[in-house]
């Protein structure tokens, strides 16, 4: 019956419901155009009332990340009056990129620093995915099994383990040991925000994992971020600074196939609504960065290995060199036969 009601819905009707839900959720278009894979200027067009008959699998895109409750838009016999099938990279003199981030000269006209090409669908085929949820059986009880998302803090300490699973909203998820190329990444963005910080006289503090976040203040999550940034360091609470209690102020993760959907899915939600302020994931198999600005004004940023990168919560006197980076990785055997 839903489904039948959805699919006598007008065009318009359908649109002005993605609108509606945009303001709900607080998306930026550049958002969308990164959730639903399409280029920028498509989203402006249509949520915005240009395209008066937009294709078919336009509108199945958008319904995915402003509609999700919603199964079918309509026939497929919807084409678009504005352009040819789209790509599914966009033009790299345009990228994904809000109109706000040409203003800002974020990145240079020849695109240098831009995205240039990666399948976008690859990329965001993770979001807002959960992964499997397996029974685990906690140490010091193995009589005693317990489902995912019914772990506790107490439960994840009494594995004992040298490496420690991260608990989001009672599931665990074990972690494998990071890669050199991870680690070297890593250290990297560590050493240039402290060297900014520094530099600056900030109070901010960077970190590196695997320091404990309990994020949600209760005791269903606990995160090791890859690195992250702490501007109130009286919420790093116990002996010898155990855990921060609450969201960090900025998060990096370095995603591997292994992660990126954690990253880019449950990770990217759980940050924003913890209050994060910006989140960063770099994936050094595509060599892309994408920055998620939360707030009151929300928006996102998508760049290459090839960008100086700057930081938004440290307005424009940090940037993380990925130039610099890149120097440093071409040292490792295999790094640039592997890309």
């Amino acid at each position: 019956m839903e489904k039948d009601r959805t699919e006598r819905m007008g065009v318009s009707d359908v649109v002005e419901r993605m609108r509606e839900r945009k303001r709900e959720y607080g998306f930026s278009y550049g958002e969308i155009a990164i959730r639903a894979g399409l280029p920028l200027g498509t989203v402006q067009k249509v949520l915005g009332g240009f395209t008066k008959s937009p294709r078919h699998d336009t509108l199945e895109a958008l319904a995915r990340v402003l509609l999700p409750e919603q199964t079918v838009l309509g026939s497929p016999d919807h084409t678009d009056s504005f352009a040819e099938e789209h790509p599914k990279a966009p033009d790299p003199q345009q990228g994904y990129l809000p109109d706000r981030a040409k203003e800002r000269n974020i990145y240079k006209k020849n695109a240098t620093g831009l995205y240039t090409g990666m399948a976008y669908d690859d990329i965001t085929a993770g979001m807002l995915v959960r992964e499997g949820a397996p029974v685990y059986k906690t140490r010091g009880n193995e009589e005693h099994e317990k489902r995912q998302g019914s772990y506790t803090i107490r439960d994840r300490e009494a594995r004992n383990e040298l490496r420690p699973p991260e608990l989001i909203d009672g599931v665990i998820y074990d972690m494998a040991a990071p890669t050199f190329v991870h680690q070297l990444i890593a250290g990297e963005i560590y050493l240039q925000l402290q060297n900014c910080v520094r530099s600056h006289g900030e109070k901010c503090i960077p970190f590196m994992a695997s320091a404990d976040v309990r994020l949600d203040r209760d005791d269903k999550t606990m995160v090791m971020p890859d690195v992250f940034v702490v501007c109130d360091p009286d919420r790093i609470v116990g002996r010898n600074g155990r855990y921060l209690d609450g969201a960090p102020d900025l998060v990096f993760e370095i995603a591997s196939p292994s992660t990126r959907k954690k990253d880019m899915g449950i990770k990217l939600e759980k940050y924003r609504k913890a209050g994060v302020r910006e989140y960063w994931i770099v994936d050094y198999e595509r060599r892309k960065v994408i920055v998620w600005l939360f707030g009151d004004d929300p928006d996102v940023f998508l760049y290459g290995f090839e960008a100086e990168v700057p930081v938004g919560i440290s307005d424009g006197k940090c940037r993380i060199d990925f130039t610099e980076i890149v120097r440093r990785l071409e040292l490792m055997p295999g790094w640039e036969q592997d890309q």
